[in-house]
């Protein structure tokens, strides 16, 4: 029989998350291996919980333990075995940062002397921009993941606004709470060693003084192997989350920008995935493409502005309380990205031309373009680019899963190299969803002009867009506009004459007759 507890027992009894668990377990009438089958674990792993051996993570206490021990509706005793689940973890810190601390070597130096002469000042968190617009939403959407998820990853095309947010959130942070910032910067600040020392010295400056052997000068051979290194600065990260009377305060935040320069890099790499793994410090990383560093870590892709916010930022570039005419064309060229927005009005306002000319002609601006589009064609492999001008061809968005799509494209050019090409393409932002695939409207025009010197392969392309428009969307019309640019006139017209009835029902006889 189960024993009694005493009716005066609570919450605040229990000082331990083993002995908890075990009340818990057995007051919900479950036995270790029932709870094992309840939240995943083995036999063994559960004898390891209770006797303090094995110590989950917050998460997990949240999301399964409690469900499964039926505590939703007792929130003191879910707290209470959070609460001592978290003062395990951070027991466990102090413990590995006192042991790391054991076997250091002794100081040559004063505790605060830097070992590098040239170790450059450490970054700032940016500051916001003259005309900035707000965007409080999204700021407080990025925190609430960062609460819950401790890291994340925010993604996007180049210009779009990332470290803006990013920065945005991080001064936020800082006003309770320290914040480490750091830009990778091809050849300057991509490597591990650059990485170390900055983090070391952002602590040093905080009283942590424990890292002073990662700035202390010496000979090679007296410095620390990278990953006491890396261990040390993860112990001193979690020690450095509580206070000096031992009270838990917020975690430390730390912010890597450009992170898709280092996701190569396995020293960093690795780094990164150890203070994810051990520390509770939280990791906000912006990246052009969408980031492998952290497993399983939240990836937060960044849209343009908002109507409303593309809409405030025009006026306040244009220095007019009404907003101009041409604004809501501008915006849709642009898809809202900040960046290309302020290069645009900037231009446009010294253009000799109309608005409405200079924004149809906004891909062939190189001061504008440029900063999207060279990026693009630089950067991505034969084959990505071959399928980003198929897409360009199509004037809406289509599925490249589709297998009789796929098989026309096979037919026309070979597909050996599409699921790469199309792995290509999402890694770095260049379509967001492969079943409705669609471009940036200046990467589409960038894309569709460079097809312009090669008339050839453009009528292969509005061929296959054609044929595809014809079976796979139903569309005559479309598929006579694709057969005229493919200079198949003939198939052109019958096409239209082969579905007269479904163009009259789908209301389309206008753009039939335009088109005819």
């Amino acid at each position: 029989m189960p024993t009694t507890q005493p009716a005066a027992l609570n919450p605040a009894a229990f000082t331990r998350f083993g002995d908890l668990l075990r009340f818990l377990r057995r007051r919900a009438q479950l036995t270790q291996r029932d709870l094992g089958i309840a939240v995943g674990y083995n036999f063994a792993q559960i004898c390891r919980l209770e006797q303090g051996q094995r110590l989950p993570s917050r998460s997990t206490v949240e999301s399964v333990f409690v469900p499964a021990l039926d505590l939703e509706e007792a929130p003191e005793w879910a707290a209470r075995l959070i609460e001592l689940a978290e003062a395990a973890r951070q027991a466990r810190h102090e413990t590995a940062l006192a042991e790391t601390l054991r076997h250091l070597p002794e100081p040559a130096a004063p505790l605060t002397t830097p070992a590098f002469d040239d170790l450059s000042p450490l970054e700032a968190i940016p500051e916001p921009a003259p005309n900035e617009v707000p965007r409080l939403q999204l700021v407080a959407r990025l925190h609430a993941r960062l609460v819950a998820e401790r890291r994340v990853a925010l993604c996007g095309m180049p210009g779009i606004g990332k470290t803006t947010l990013a920065a945005a959130l991080a001064r936020e942070y800082a006003e309770t709470t320290p914040v480490f910032w750091l830009t990778f910067t091809a050849g300057v600040t991509t490597s591990v060693d650059v990485v170390v020392r900055q983090l070391a010295r952002f602590l040093q400056d905080r009283g942590m003084v424990q890292v002073a052997p990662l700035l202390r000068a010496g000979l090679p051979d007296a410095a620390l192997p990278l990953d006491r290194q890396v261990a040390l600065l993860g112990a001193v990260l979690s020690h450095m989350a509580a206070g000096r009377t031992g009270r838990r305060t917020t975690p430390p935040l730390l912010c890597f920008d450009n992170a898709h320069l280092i996701q190569d890099d396995q020293e960093i790499v690795g780094f990164l995935r150890h203070l994810s793994a051990t520390t509770n410090a939280l990791l906000l990383l912006t990246s052009r493409e969408t980031l492998h560093v952290l497993p399983g870590c939240p990836q937060v892709r960044l849209g343009g502005l908002e109507r409303d916010e593309g809409l405030a930022l025009i006026a306040s570039l244009t220095g007019h309380a009404v907003v101009p005419a041409w604004a809501s064309n501008l915006l849709e060229k642009t898809s809202g990205s900040p960046i290309l927005l302020q290069l645009a009005v900037a231009e446009l306002l010294e253009a000799r031309i109309a608005p409405s000319d200079f924004i149809a002609q906004l891909a062939g601006q190189p001061q504008i373009a440029s900063y999207l589009l060279e990026t693009v064609r630089r950067h991505i492999s034969p084959a990505a680019w071959g399928l980003l001008t198929l897409i360009a061809v199509f004037r809406q968005p289509i599925d490249l899963h589709a297998p009789a799509l796929i098989e026309l494209i096979q037919e026309a050019d070979g597909a050996e190299a599409l699921p790469a090409a199309l792995d290509e393409l999402s890694l770095r932002h260049l379509i967001d969803h492969p079943a409705r695939a669609r471009l940036h409207p200046l990467v589409r025009d960038y894309a569709y002009s460079a097809l312009l010197t090669l008339p050839v392969h453009r009528r292969q392309l509005h061929r296959i867009a054609a044929e595809w428009s014809e079976q796979g969307l139903d569309d005559a019309v479309e598929a006579s506009y694709h057969y005229c640019h493919a200079g198949d006139l003939a198939d052109a017209v019958a096409t239209l004459e082969d579905h007269v009835e479904q163009i009259g029902r789908r209301g389309q006889v206008f753009a039939a007759a335009d088109m005819a």
